[in-house]
């Protein structure tokens, strides 16, 4: 399950009101009604994340780009892999494994490592800016690894 605090967009939150008590409560609902023991906590304030995190929950934050990171397409496309494998073996007879695209993270190869968004992104395909694709040229993507992993894995 996913749960979203709130991004800056334009200048504004998109979750405007955020009440810890009813995020909480909200989280509460996820663990006993829904029955998921793990969530993963988005958006773009770090004591938003924090706040939603305490409820005891295995918390998943998405990687936050304040460091170096090396880019690891053979990673992300290994673990898909190892997943439709299971899910196969399992007869598991569909999932979701990831997202398609992520408009508002950028694959920017030629900047600051800091600002190539893509490398916090789970999509399977870059999102390019100002350019378009190879492998599909009237796309503004390129697929990653993880596309042909799980086009293989699907039966593509």
């Amino acid at each position: 399950m996913t749960y979203d605090t709130g991004f800056v967009r334009c200048g504004r939150m998109s979750r405007e009101h955020f009440d810890p008590a009813v995020v909480r409560r909200e989280l509460a609902n996820i663990r006993d009604d829904v029955y998921c023991n793990a969530v993963q906590i988005i958006g773009g304030d770090p004591d938003r994340l924090e706040v939603a995190a305490e409820l005891g929950l295995e918390v998943w934050f998405s990687v936050r780009l304040t460091g170096s990171y090396e880019r690891d397409e053979a990673g992300q496309a290994a673990y898909l892999d190892e997943l439709l494998e299971i899910f196969e073996t399992e007869s598991v007879g569909s999932a979701f494994v990831c997202l398609f695209a992520l408009p508002d993270y950028p694959h920017r190869p030629g900047g600051a490592p800091r600002d190539d968004l893509d490398r916090a992104s789970l999509s399977i395909v870059e999102v390019l800016e100002g350019r378009r694709g190879q492998t599909y040229p009237d796309r503004a993507w390129e697929p990653k690894a993880a596309f042909a992993a799980v086009a293989s894995g699907t039966g593509g």
